[in-house]
């Protein structure tokens, strides 16, 4: 009820915004305006929330807002305008106001097959929370979670060309997209020789996108890099596939692989894993991987 936002133009710089919106002025955008622009331009899509200062993802979920280009425009914006400001309610101490920014280019139009930055009302078909940033948050599908500022307050249109983003502040790109990786947190602690295997993890795709995630298990004892030594008379178009020579060592390629196995010994090594199902998956995604098993058939 008492939710509003500024869309107001930079003081210390010379944009030209037609038609600010501001407390001051008395026309700030409300909430009741929001959902009016909702019911037409209203978009939802799915978003993992990932810190690019930690190694695993907060979470996923479903988000819907409307885009923030639907907003700048109703300002009438003529001029000057390079880079939006934006930021979110802290506390009464403007040194620790969270701010973020983005090119107004990103804003206005979305790269080819990606989802427009937006002022986000819901998540998993919910209203937003305010553990979550509620009741509007900004939410930008291709960053890391500091781009997506809760608690919104204060959209700035400026014609500064240099982000003042808070994270700037300790030697982040504050730029960088959101990149493609993979963990497998959930394993088993101790294995029994000649059974199964199962390993399960998680993937977060990013802007490279994602086709497959290849795992291997190598011995507890093993020191330094792990490789394999191939034998010319023992290829097969199998084990092509997924090595390669390197300095005269086969190591791993991410290529198209089945199963591998080191023939090197006349004891089997039970090493080599298999990739996963190529899947189409949507951007940026937190899909789990269903658990798969370890077997490579030996030929002596």
């Amino acid at each position: 009820k008492t939710w509003t936002l500024d869309v107001v133009p930079d003081p210390n710089s010379n944009p030209e915004v037609t038609n600010p919106l501001s407390r001051e002025k008395g026309n700030p955008l409300t909430f009741d305006q929001l959902m009016k622009l909702a019911e037409k331009h209203a978009v939802r899509f799915l978003k993992i929330m990932t810190c690019n200062n930690i190694g695993a993802p907060l979470g996923m979920g479903l988000w819907e807002g409307v885009p923030l280009r639907e907003i700048i425009w109703a300002t009438k914006p003529k001029a000057n305008i390079r880079r939006v400001f934006y930021y979110g309610h802290h506390n009464d101490d403007p040194g620790q106001i969270f701010r973020s920014s983005l090119p107004i280019g990103r804003v206005l139009e979305d790269p080819p097959g990606d989802n427009p930055v937006m002022l986000c009302n819901k998540l998993n078909g919910q209203w937003l929370s305010g553990k979550r940033g509620g009741p509007v948050r900004m939410l930008v599908p291709d960053a890391y979670g500091f781009k997506s500022v809760k608690w919104l307050k204060t959209v700035m249109l400026t014609n500064d060309h240099r982000a003042n983003d808070t994270y700037a502040d300790a030697n982040n790109d504050i730029d960088s997209w959101m990149k493609t990786m993979s963990r497998f947190p959930l394993r088993p602690s101790k294995a029994i020789a000649g059974e199964p295997v199962p390993v399960t993890g998680w993937a977060q795709v990013g802007v490279g996108g994602l086709s497959r995630v290849q795992y291997w298990v190598n011995p507890k004892d093993i020191r330094g890099p792990w490789t394999i030594p191939i034998s010319p008379r023992r290829r097969s178009k199998t084990r092509r596939s997924c090595l390669r020579q390197h300095n005269g060592v086969g190591i791993f390629s991410a290529v198209s692989c089945r199963r591998a196995c080191d023939f090197s010994t006349a004891t089997a090594v039970r090493s080599i894993g298999r990739c996963a199902t190529r899947l189409p998956i949507g951007r940026r995604c937190l899909r789990g991987l269903r658990p798969v098993r370890t077997t490579c058939d030996v030929a002596r």
